[in-house]
């Protein structure tokens, strides 16, 4: 029987105050496999938090990174948080902070770690994995792929995973292709998957944006199916009957 408990959780970045939302099923095995989640752009909302739980109820701990420090009261602060930190060494900072915070619960086993992110979440999971940190996989969901620190040729350990709507907007066909030299250049493990006729935000409920950031349910729960599965054959948690 599945039971999720919600648990706020404080730690730092710097001198930066963060709070997390831990995320996990109190009747799942110990050590648990752990994901960094790094949420869209309005940071930890109601639906940030029912993605985490669809995760947690497959038996990982799910973090829910504090990526402000405050929590934002409308999409044009929001906005404005996220181009002030996006692209800056603090991005790098706030999310190895997460990680540090997941990995030394006693709950979770810090051998097993993961990091997932959508929207604006997503460039933070690369920039995460372009950090060199030493985890097993990073899952960019309809996030941007541009950089200013590319990776280093055998400094990213983790396995890359890309889900991206293929008629995107926010996502070039140059951005594309840039990343993909990156990857190789970094002789990097690394899937990148186009689904057709999706745009950006497609796991966002609210997405409304015609063109532009819609919500597509089945590519969404492809999208989720596609990370677990993934999870699964990286040995975090073998597959329930």
């Amino acid at each position: 029987m599945i039971q999720l408990a919600e648990e706020h959780v404080n730690y730092t970045s710097g001198k930066t105050p963060l709070t997390g939302a831990f995320i996990y099923d109190v009747h799942a095995p110990r050590p648990m496999p752990g994901i960094v989640m790094a949420p869209n752009m309005m940071g930890i909302t109601a639906s940030n938090i029912a993605h985490a739980e669809r995760l947690a109820s497959e038996g990982y701990a799910v973090l829910v990174a504090d990526l402000y420090g405050v929590a934002p009261s409308s999409s044009d602060e929001a906005s404005s948080l996220m181009h002030a930190l996006k692209d800056s060494p603090e991005e790098r900072y706030r999310m190895r902070a997460a990680l540090k915070q997941l990995s030394s619960d006693p709950r979770v086993d810090g051998n097993k770690i993961a990091a997932v992110g959508f929207c604006y979440g997503g460039h933070c999971v690369l920039e995460l994995a372009r950090s060199g940190v030493a985890i097993r996989a990073v899952f960019s969901v309809h996030g941007t792929l541009d950089t200013l620190s590319p990776a280093k040729k055998g400094q990213l350990p983790a396995k890359v995973v890309v889900l991206n709507g293929a008629a995107d907007p926010f996502v070039s066909a140059e951005q594309i292709g840039d990343f993909s030299k990156e990857m190789a250049a970094a002789e990097a493990d690394f899937m990148f998957i186009n689904y057709r006729g999706a745009v950006h935000s497609f796991t966002y409920p609210r997405a409304d944006v015609t063109g532009k950031m819609e919500y597509n349910e089945n590519i969404s729960n492809r999208a989720f199916n596609t990370i677990l599965g993934e999870l699964h054959r990286a040995y975090y948690r073998m597959p329930t009957a």
